[in-house]
């Protein structure tokens, strides 16, 4: 579906968008500018996302190491243990892809 659109521009979009119309390109520039920007937003929220959710399993993993080196698990499999239930938390592509995917 087409529409049309009124808006104002900066200065510096209007310059770029008097180059656009010279060459009869505007509409479909300015078209494809919007729907670039949109996917690049929705790419950044995902990002964010994934950012937040890296942070979450490294902090579980510090928090871990801390807790090692203060001495509060002496056996492997204690330390095995404590990693799988953060692995379990924050399962690697688990999280990450859907982010992906819903955005």
């Amino acid at each position: 579906m087409r529409g049309t659109i009124s808006a104002t521009l900066t200065p510096e979009a209007y310059a770029i968008y008097e180059q656009w119309s010279k060459k009869r390109e505007a509409s479909a520039n300015i078209s494809r500018a919007m729907t670039e920007s949109f996917a690049r937003e929705n790419l950044l929220t995902a990002i964010k996302a994934q950012r937040d959710i890296y942070r979450r399993r490294s902090g579980s993993f510090k928090r871990l190491i801390e807790e090692i080196d203060a001495g509060l698990y002496h056996n492997p499999e204690e330390i095995l243990k404590h990693m799988i239930r953060v692995f379990e938390k924050h399962p690697f592509m688990g999280e990450e892809q859907s982010t992906l995917e819903e955005f």
